[in-house]
């Protein structure tokens, strides 16, 4: 896969910490399998960085965004992503107060029918 040969002695003997000093090579190695650059084992923003990109495609592929979305949104203009950005933090604030306020409800006993009503005498 990277060219580089890595045994599967000297895997488990880093998976078991047997060995704990890898040389250059079997990191790059390793950071080549992975896809990461060898200074992401010894450098802290590094690891954070690729952990964050890791953690934003775990909620695009389990939030159902799909590189068509992806694509058609880096198509649009930069006022346009502002603004569709802007859309989805307003609709995320605005379902997040409903949900608060539904818990809020519910904590004082209110079924979901009184809360309509009350919804509904409010709104005359």
């Amino acid at each position: 896969m990277t060219g580089e040969k890595v045994s599967h002695n000297t895997l488990w003997k880093l998976r078991t910490g047997k060995h704990d000093n890898p040389t250059k090579r079997v990191l790059e190695a390793l950071a080549a399998f992975f896809g990461v650059p060898p200074s992401y084992f010894f450098d802290d923003e590094i690891f954070r960085t690729v952990e964050e990109q890791i953690e934003l495609l775990t909620m695009l592929r389990d939030t159902g965004v799909r590189g068509a979305h992806l694509r058609s949104f880096l198509q649009l203009s930069p006022e346009a992503q502002q603004m569709v950005g802007e859309l989805i933090e307003s609709t995320a604030r605005l379902e997040q107060r409903a949900r608060l306020d539904d818990a809020d409800s519910a904590s004082r006993g209110e079924s979901p029918m009184t809360q309509s009503r009350s919804v509904t005498e409010e709104s005359r």
